[in-house]
């Protein structure tokens, strides 16, 4: 475990995945995924689909036809075609060039401090080590913020022999990474991904309170993106799709890009008008943000 000068942090080495292993990862991550011809979907709320890649641009006459679940299904499509959406990401994409020294004030002067203080970053190879060390962690996190409180995953990670099983699932996948953030010995943080194709797909982020004031946040994002940069083949660090301002705006301002992506949702007009006067908060997640709409901190929503 090191905790090293900025830009010289140590970093794993990268096994790359298919999304079909991939979507056998996120079932076994708690999640409901189904394939519709050649795209993977998770489900998100109650029948409501988006692609594991929502980054990505889908043939919208081949995803269509062969879409024959009942639900809602929305993904992304190519330039030329027919959208009647958006779907708003947040990636990392400028991968190659990426040095500490090129964030703004804040963030680069959380990350010397997390420096200064000895937290370091390392990553966890031993299922048993994650799941007696992560469980206060992730415990910490939900007495914090209610992470995961109204789901089923949730309910199991909450349980000492929930978490164990969920640890020891995951594992079972070699290619799994799990970054953990310490000081002292002490895991403050951790984060899981994989690398899907030519995508660093961060999936499951959790902070301890002491973790939150150590700065973990800026030190795993930091060791996310050196990892990234000297891996090659990775195109994507897909963070998230966008959420609240808050957790939106702390990526922005470390170099991530809020993209509104040409999209098509599977409700015909008269559907979409009806949820936008019932359901207004489902119909703005629907339609997303377009292009140039302006964010926090006159930032703007980018076109992808």
């Amino acid at each position: 475990m090191l905790s090293p000068p900025l830009n010289q942090i140590a970093t794993p080495a990268l096994q790359t995945i298919s999304i079909d292993r991939y979507a056998l990862m996120m079932e076994a991550d708690g999640g409901t995924v189904l394939k519709q011809g050649q795209v993977w979907f998770k489900q998100g709320h109650r029948f409501f689909y988006r692609p594991l890649l929502p980054h990505r641009k889908y043939d919208f006459y081949d995803t269509r036809r062969q879409i024959n679940k009942f639900g809602v299904f929305q993904h992304g499509v190519k330039d030329d075609q027919p959208h009647n959406c958006y779907l708003n990401v947040i990636i990392f994409d400028r991968l190659y060039s990426y040095e500490a020294n090129t964030l703004s004030t804040g963030p680069l002067r959380n990350l010397k401090d997390a420096m200064k203080k000895g937290v370091a970053v390392r990553r966890i190879c031993d299922p048993e080590e994650f799941a007696s060390n992560g469980y206060p962690v992730y415990m910490s996190a939900y007495r914090r913020n209610h992470y995961g409180g109204d789901t089923r995953w949730g309910a199991q990670r909450r349980d000492p022999e929930g978490f164990s099983k969920w640890a020891h699932t995951i594992f079972k996948c070699p290619e799994t990474i799990v970054l953990g953030v310490y000081t002292r010995g002490e895991l403050l943080s951790f984060e899981v991904s994989w690398l899907v194709e030519d995508t660093l797909v961060l999936s499951t982020i959790v902070h301890s309170e002491k973790g939150i004031a150590l700065r973990t946040p800026d030190t795993l994002l930091h060791a996310w993106r050196i990892t990234a940069r000297d891996q090659p083949g990775v195109n994507f660090i897909l963070d998230s799709l966008m959420a609240s301002t808050g957790v939106d705006e702390f990526k922005l301002r470390r170099g991530g890009r809020a993209l509104a992506l040409r999209a098509y949702v599977n409700i015909n007009r008269a559907g979409l008008s009806l949820i936008r006067h019932i359901w207004p908060g489902a119909y703005s997640r629907i339609a997303g943000r377009a292009p140039d709409e302006m964010l926090p901190n006159n930032r703007r929503v980018e076109p992808a």
